[in-house]
C-alpha cells in the first residue's frame, strides 16, 4: 500500500509549556457576550469569573495541578511577542489568572475566598502550563469544535 503524504507530518499545532505569565484571554471568545469583545484582560477575567465557574475550576487546579493531558490551545499575540493568545481553555485560564495575579482576582465578585486559594495554590506567575500552539485561529476551529461540539460521551 503506498502512502503518497509518507515523511509528511500530519498534527497540526505545536506542544510546548509555558510560563502563566505570558498568557492571555481571548478577547474574540465565543463566550462573552458581544458588548465585552475587545476588552482588557480584567475585564475578561471578570466575566468570565463571574458567569462560567471559574472558581470550581481553580480548586481544582489549586488541589490536583493542571493536567497535561488537556492543554490550552494558543496563537501568537500580534501585539506582544512571545506572549500566547488563548482560543480553548479560557475558563480554565482565568482560573490561573486568579490564583496568580492578585491584581485580577481582587476585582473577582469574592475576592477574600480567591485569596485563601491562592495562598494555597503552588501556581506561580512563573509556573509553566502545557499548551498547544497554532499557526492561527482558523487552524483551531476543528479542535475547538470536537470540545465543544462532540464533547465526551458521557459514562453510564
Amino acid at each position: 500500500m503506498s502512502n503518497e503524504n509518507a515523511g509528511t507530518s500530519a498534527v497540526i499545532g505545536e506542544p510546548r509549556s509555558v510560563s502563566v505569565e505570558t498568557l492571555r484571554l481571548d478577547p474574540h471568545n465565543a463566550r462573552l457576550p458581544l458588548s465585552f469583545r475587545g476588552s482588557s484582560q480584567q475585564e475578561l477575567a471578570e466575566v468570565l469569573e463571574m458567569g462560567f465557574e471559574a472558581y470550581a475550576i481553580a480548586q481544582s487546579v489549586a488541589d490536583n495541578g493542571f493536567f497535561a493531558s488537556e492543554p490550552l490551545l494558543a496563537i501568537a499575540s500580534d501585539d506582544e511577542h512571545d506572549t500566547w493568545i488563548i482560543v480553548e481553555g479560557n475558563r480554565r485560564l482565568t482560573a490561573l489568572l486568579g490564583l496568580t495575579f492578585q491584581e485580577i482576582r481582587a476585582r473577582f465578585a469574592e475576592p477574600d475566598r480567591w485569596d485563601r486559594l491562592a495562598a494555597r495554590s503552588k501556581f506561580t506567575l512563573t509556573s509553566l502550563v502545557p499548551i498547544v500552539i497554532y499557526p492561527n485561529r482558523e487552524s483551531t476551529h476543528l479542535q475547538v469544535a470536537r470540545a465543544h461540539v462532540l464533547g465526551k460521551l458521557p459514562w453510564s
